[in-house]
């Protein structure tokens, strides 16, 4: 159940998260996992959700309380804690009250607590989200504290005994404190590395003025940064792929980090720095001989004394070492959690009830994390500008996320500029018309708006981390009071996408868990039986041919599989004018498709890539053969045949195909060291031509060098493409369609199998299984919407 997270966007186990949220995805002998979200607007992680509400953040305290109430006093489900609940209480969180203010169906809360009775200790309630920080988030944390502990979740689906020390991080009770010692001058001298407070804090915090005041102020970090420009000394660090490292995710879990490259420039790692700092101020802990330690050998030197001898592993250490850098990692098989249990908990719902804050009328503006740039930290990378927002399928900007409904009440357009009033601070951005967002919601996303990062990422988009409150012990994200108003101007978004709903075309299928278990091939029409074709019999392929199969049910639409493309594979990246020209290069793209109604949808994602069909339709237009099959059933583009006529783009019904309007190497990739960002595998195309998905044919022709020089065939599934490496739910799956052995010739002979526009008999071979709701809600699919 989640009550405002959104667990994919940011956090350090959100990739872990990921895989095992899409492992219980799917469905296994009739059972699959159920979710609830509760949020203002859709997330990464509720636009997968099987029933999404519209609440607004402020108000999800609330749905907690009602949730409580529900379970303890009108269930009667745990003897003796309805005792202490007063009428006042009763009648605050009374749950049908509750419905009807927040326009929630009649009787979700009382099913929802079924359900998670039925599921206790199996269940999970979630409200971590950056935010889920707001006057109200207190009362929801500890509400659901006391939810999950009632549910026996805690020391099952929860527990924190494996979270290591490292992790509990400074607050900003502590910045803070720093700010009031650097202004009473209490600090001589300051080293920041991995963070960026001028940038990421509001004005009013008084950091940047305070920080001038420090007499030595030294920046460490690989570039210069907002914060990097007030320091007197910038000691330029490496790049992680240039780094050592080790990490403790999990308590007895040691992973260690290698250099991928030798480092390009004639800088110092961020720790070699360190060390030396100690070595000059006279730490012998820190010293070689007569010269501080390297970081590597000091590296080395703890795992032996640390990890190595408190494991009483037999052999020595340098074979430990080694074993450890070629697996990646560590773990101590003699370390046991003991997660804490529900009954030592004393949980007192009447006190936390007693003292909630009702109900919020007030318009609020909810600032978010986006799952590319987080605080804004890879704005300089144009691989994540141009890959678009998981959810809104908009690239190269934020924006004001409303809901269409108070779009069209202001008179606003997508793309029309608003400003922000809130709590004394102003602000102009484009606004996004955003199905599923509350009416008296709206949010933008945090981590743009960067003014020293890079020549990519400079002045891209606007700073919503200056809208941030301050209370005294915390920032708040959530804010209420906001108003917005129109300013007359016009900035145009790019999209990627130009048709939300898919308005009963079949190019992609849904069902319920019910009708699934009643027929596996549930949601699908009858097509037109066996392909038709002019041949006696269809063309074979003696040796492999290869396929992709993606589960539609694990794939959550983070878009990894798009930015692995584009850089296994030479992608350009043309700008954002470009993408507003409708002139993107990716050769996978992530469709994101509304069902029903506009203020409360339901959201499926759809990769679409070029099928490979067997009679592409592609092939049959072009004038000079530049796109060809193979005897392995790969649809080819040969670079240097194709004079740009774009007939093969026009004929291809997935629309996959893409044009080089310029030469994008020139510009991009001539300077060095840029050159080394390509793929020495891939060719680089030139202007005129057209490019689409190849399987990543360099991948095959590797594996089969691979068997050939082992003296044995390629395994059904030995090829992994990079979209499906890369993939953290291992929603797609690749490999020979005639090998009865391979994943991905199993998954299609599955009943939920079905191939997108199958009826225009062009034999694609690209399949999907088909998406499973673990719902009983079904909601009327919208008709008459707009492109």
């Amino acid at each position: 159940v989640l009550l405002g997270s959104d667990i994919f966007a940011s956090g350090r186990d959100r990739v872990r998260y990921m895989r095992d949220f899409a492992e219980k995805r799917k469905v296994k002998d009739n059972q699959m996992s159920k979710v609830y979200a509760f949020e203002p607007a859709i997330s990464e992680m509720g636009a997968n959700a099987d029933e999404r509400y519209r609440v607004k953040m402020s108000d999800l305290h609330m749905v907690a309380g009602a949730l409580l109430l529900q379970l303890i006093y009108m269930d009667k489900r745990i003897p003796g804690l309805a005792e202490g609940i007063t009428s006042d209480i009763i009648v605050k969180f009374d749950p049908y009250e509750i419905e009807e203010k927040l326009g929630l169906p009649m009787g979700t809360i009382k099913k929802l607590s079924d359900d998670l009775w039925n599921s206790r200790g199996k269940s999970i309630i979630l409200s971590e989200s950056a935010a889920n920080q707001g006057e109200n988030s207190h009362f929801l944390h500890q509400l659901v504290h006391g939810l999950n502990s009632l549910l026996d979740n805690e020391g099952n689906t929860i527990e924190t005994e494996s979270i290591p020390d490292s992790h509990m991080l400074s607050g900003y009770d502590e910045l803070r404190q720093l700010v009031n010692d650097m202004n009473a001058d209490r600090v001589s001298a300051i080293l920041i590395a991995g963070t960026n407070p001028v940038y990421s804090l509001p004005d009013d915090s008084g950091f940047a003025d305070a920080l001038k005041k420090v007499p030595l102020r030294i920046s460490l970090d690989d570039r210069i940064n907002e914060t990097a420009e007030l320091c007197e000394y910038v000691l330029p660090g490496l790049h992680g792929a240039e780094s050592w490292g080790d990490y403790e995710p999990y308590t007895a879990l040691y992973a260690i980090q290698q250099p991928t490259i030798t480092p390009l420039w004639d800088n110092r790692q961020l720790e070699d720095s360190l060390i030396a700092f100690g070595f000059g101020l006279g730490n012998q802990d820190f010293s070689a001989s007569e010269a501080p330690i390297k970081f590597y050998d000091y590296l080395k030197n703890y795992w032996e004394r640390n990890i190595y001898r408190n494991s009483e592993l037999a052999g020595d250490f340098q074979s430990f070492w080694v074993k450890a850098l070629q697996h990646g990692f560590f773990e101590s098989k003699d370390y046991k959690t003991e997660g804490f249990k529900a009954a030592e908990l004393q949980i007192e719902p009447e006190a936390i009830l007693d003292r909630v804050n009702g109900l919020s009328n007030e318009t609020e503006l909810i600032l978010t994390a986006s799952s590319l740039h987080i605080d804004g930290r890879s704005m300089n990378n144009a691989w994540l500008l141009e890959t678009p927002d998981p959810v809104s399928r908009i690239a190269w900007d934020n924006y004001l996320a409303i809901a269409p409904s108070r779009a069209h009440e202001m008179g606003l357009k997508e793309g029309d500029v608003v400003t922000i009033n809130i709590n004394g601070r102003s602000l102009k951005v484009p606004v996004h018309l955003a199905p599923g967002t509350h009416k008296d919601s709206a949010a933008i996303m945090v981590g743009w708006g960067r003014t020293s990062v890079g020549d990519v990422g400079n002045n891209v988009g606007v700073n919503a981390f200056k809208l941030a409150a301050r209370s005294n012990s915390d920032l708040y994200f959530t804010l209420t009071g906001a108003e917005f108003s129109k300013t007359g101007d016009h900035i145009p978004l790019a999209s990627v996408q130009g048709h939300n709903y898919i308005e009963h075309r079949p190019i992609l299928f849904e069902t319920t868990l019910a009708e699934y278990k009643r027929d596996p091939a549930a949601g699908q029409h009858e097509g037109h039986g066996k392909r038709q074709t002019l041949w006696k019999q269809d063309h074979r392929y003696p040796g492999h041919k290869w396929g992709m199969i993606v589960d539609l049910n694990s794939c959550i639409g983070c878009n990894a599989c798009m930015t692995a493309c584009q850089v296994e594979n030479n992608i350009p990246v043309v700008g954002k004018n470009e993408m507003l020209n409708g002139r993107e290069m990716h050769w996978i793209r992530v469709d994101r498709y509304y069902t029903g109604d506009e203020e409360n949808p339901e959201t499926v994602h759809q990769p679409m890539l070029c099928h490979h069909c067997d009679d592409a339709p592609c092939e049959t237009v072009c004038p000079v053969l530049a796109t060809v099959h193979n005897d392995e059933g790969l649809n080819l583009q040969v670079y240097n045949r194709c004079v740009g006529t774009r007939y093969c783009s026009n004929n291809c019904p997935y629309k996959v195909r893409r044009f080089n309007y310029y030469d994008y190497y020139e510009s991009a990739y001539k300077e060095k060291p840029l050159h080394m960002l390509l793929n020495p595998d891939v060719t680089v195309r030139t202007k005129g031509v057209m490019e689409k998905c190849t399987f990543c044919i360099q991948r095959i022709r590797d594996a089969r060098h691979k068997a050939k020089s082992k003296g044995q065939p390629i395994g059904p599934d030995d090829v992994k493409t990079a979209c499906q490496q890369t993939c953290p739910a291992g929603a797609i799956s690749f490999g020979d369609l005639n090998h009865k052995e391979s994943i991905v010739s199993q998954k299609s002979h599955e009943q939920r199998a079905f191939k997108a526009l199958v009826e225009l008999n062009i034999g694609p071979n690209v399949s999907y299984l088909t998406l499973v709701r673990n719902t009983d809600v079904k909601k009327d699919k919208h008709e008459d919407e707009e492109h």
